[in-house]
């Protein structure tokens, strides 16, 4: 590993974060202090929009690493789908082993984000469905593992850590109590297999396509249980 390269990427992760919050902070105080997003339509425009400029943040920090790499998708894009769907379809299946595993555990438990997504689906369905099943997916992708690919080198070291920051991000900050921690498996499941694909494939759309596919089942089958 390049140590200054991964500080580089951690950097980009933290940066990533302190935008998130100051977004957040700002649509807070709108929100508390005017009567604005009393409005469905302008509070799911307005949490859209902030989702964007976060998407676009990172995507102007990372644009140098993107070069080509959509030009190759679209060159080859048959195969890399195809691999998409076989990567993708291996790490489903080993998160739902685990959630089995864990239900044993925490019978009739939910991870904490699963929680979070599914209020926010019941509150902000036109946003959740938006921000989860594309802007989430991409930002996601662009920030877990094309921000990483040329800072760790070796198949077996980018996976597991490509894989275990994406499912801490998903855990830590909406975790209640510590066994709830016990979510970072399944989650560290589905990172390794995007992560595998993204490194197998060297091209990042590859995980962007099995990440959007993913959170978009997921998504359907929440709403149609609501």
């Amino acid at each position: 590993m390049k140590k200054d390269s991964l500080l580089n990427s951690f950097g980009i992760i933290f940066a990533y974060l302190s935008l998130e919050i100051v977004l957040d902070v700002i649509y807070s105080i709108i929100k508390n202090f005017t009567t604005l997003m009393q409005n469905h339509i302008i509070n799911n425009f307005s949490l859209i929009m902030i989702s964007t400029i976060i998407l676009m943040f990172i995507i102007h920090l990372l644009k140098s690493k993107l070069s080509n790499q959509w030009k190759n998708f679209k060159k080859n894009s048959s195969s890399i789908i195809k691999k998409s769907l076989k990567y993708w379809f291996i790490g489903f299946l080993l998160m739902i082993a685990s959630n089995l595993i864990i239900n044993l555990i925490i019978p009739n438990g939910l991870a904490p984000n699963e929680e979070l997504n599914r209020l926010a689906l019941k509150k902000y369905p036109v946003y959740s469905c938006i921000s989860i099943c594309i802007l989430g997916p991409i930002t996601e992708e662009l920030l877990f593992r094309l921000n990483f690919k040329s800072t760790v080198k070796g198949r077996t070291p980018f996976i597991l850590l490509t894989g275990l920051v994406f499912s801490l991000m998903h855990i830590l900050f909406s975790t209640s109590n510590l066994i709830e921690i016990i979510y970072i498996i399944p989650y560290s499941m589905l990172g390794f297999a995007f992560g595998a694909l993204y490194y197998d494939t060297d091209n990042i759309y590859s995980s962007i396509f099995a990440h959007i596919l993913h959170n978009t089942l997921a998504t359907t089958i929440i709403l149609l249980g609501i």
